[in-house]
C-alpha cells in the first residue's frame, strides 16, 4: 500500500486575532500545499486532506478552491466545539490505522514541500534500525512570491505589511537559504522551494513540532495525542511516545517551508475567554499558565 500524507487544514469564517481580515483567505495555503505536493512528490502516495472544524461556508470555499484549480482530493471534514491541532491528528492516525499502509506523514496546510521532501522522508521511515520512530523534517523559510498568484491576492498584501510576516518574501527566503548553503529551486509559484539532499538525523527532539513521518508499529505503540492540549501539543504527543519506547528524531537535511502561526490557539479564533469555555473540563491549567488571567477568580475553568 502507498504511504499516507495528511494535510491538516482549518479556515474559520470569523476574524482571525492576530491577522484582524477574514481568514477564508487560508483556504489559500491549503490550495498552495497541495499545489507543491504536486509539483514535487516523487513518491506514490496517498494524499487526504484533513479539515479540522471548518465551518460549512469556509469547507465549501475550499472544495471549490481546489478543483477550480483542478484538483481532487480526499477530505474529511471533522465539525467538532472542541478542535485543536490535537483533534484533526487523532482523525488521521485512525485513518491511518485502518488502512494498510505502513508509514505516514503528518503536515499542516501551512507548509509546502520541495523537491525530494517526501522520498527522503520515507526512505528514512523505512531504513531506520527501529520501527518505533517518529521523525520530523527541518522547518525552514516560507517565502511568498507575487500575491497575484494567490486567489486572496487583497488579504496577503496585508499580511505581507503585518510585522509578523513582512520578511516571509521570496527574495528573504532566497537570502536564507542562500546564507546556510542549502540548495533550492524557483517552482512554479516563482517561489524558492529548498532541495532536501539527505536521511542523516540532526537536531534535538524538542525542536520538532507537529509535523513527522512516522513507521506504523510507532504510531500504534504511542497512541493518540492528547486533544486537551491546545498549545506545545507536540511536546505532549512526543514525550508520550517516547516514554512507551518510540524514538523521536529531526531529518537533518530534509527540508519544509512552513509560515506558522497563522491558525495556533486551537486553530483559528480561539482566545483565552473562548479557550475557558470550550476546553475539556480536565484541562492542564499548569501545562498552559500563559493563557489564563493573573486573575485567581478567572483561573477556575468554566
Amino acid at each position: 500500500m502507498n504511504p499516507k500524507v495528511y494535510i491538516l487544514h482549518y479556515a474559520d469564517t470569523e476574524k482571525h486575532s492576530l491577522l484582524g481580515i477574514s481568514n477564508l483567505f487560508l483556504n489559500d495555503l491549503a490550495l498552495r500545499c497541495i499545489s507543491s505536493i504536486h509539483e514535487f512528490a516523487d513518491v506514490e502516495h496517498d494524499l487526504i486532506i484533513v479539515d479540522n472544524g471548518s465551518p460549512p461556508e469556509a469547507h465549501e470555499h475550499m472544495v471549490k478552491l481546489l478543483s477550480d484549480h483542478g484538483f481532487d482530493e480526499e477530505i474529511k471534514w471533522f465539525r467538532e466545539k472542541w478542535h485543536p491541532p490535537a483533534t484533526g491528528q487523532i482523525s488521521a492516525i485512525e485513518n491511518f490505522l485502518a488502512s494498510d499502509s505502513e508509514q505516514m506523514a503528518f503536515f499542516s496546510s501551512d507548509s509546502k514541500i520541495g523537491p525530494n521532501t517526501l522520498s527522503c522522508g520515507f526512505k528514512m521511515m523505512k531504513d531506520t534500525l527501529t520501527p518505533l520512530h517518529f521523525s520530523a523534517p527541518n522547518m525552514t523559510h516560507y517565502g511568498i512570491g507575487d500575491v497575484e498568484n494567490y486567489p486572496s491576492k487583497e488579504a496577503w498584501k496585508l499580511v505581507l505589511e503585518s510585522p509578523q510576516l513582512e520578511t516571509c518574501t521570496t527574495e528573504m527566503a532566497i537570502e536564507y537559504y542562500e546564507l546556510h548553503g542549502l540548495d533550492y529551486v524557483i517552482d512554479s509559484w516563482g517561489e524558492a522551494a529548498p532541495i532536501s539532499t539527505d536521511i542523516q538525523e540532526g537536531g534535538s527532539w524538542n525542536q520538532i513540532g507537529s509535523i513527522f513521518f512516522a513507521n506504523r508499529e510507532a504510531v500504534e505503540v504511542a497512541g493518540p495525542p492528547d486533544k486537551r492540549y491546545i498549545r506545545n501539543d507536540q511536546y505532549q504527543f512526543y514525550n508520550q511516545a517516547k516514554k512507551k519506547g518510540c524514538k523521536v528524531s529531526h531529518m537533518g537535511n530534509v527540508y519544509l517551508p512552513h509560515l506558522g502561526a497563522l491558525y495556533r490557539y486551537g486553530v483559528g479564533s480561539y482566545d483565552k475567554k473562548q479557550i475557558r469555555k470550550y476546553a475539556p473540563d480536565l484541562y492542564a491549567l499548569k501545562y498552559h499558565h500563559s493563557l489564563w488571567s493573573q486573575d485567581n477568580e478567572e483561573k477556575k475553568l468554566v
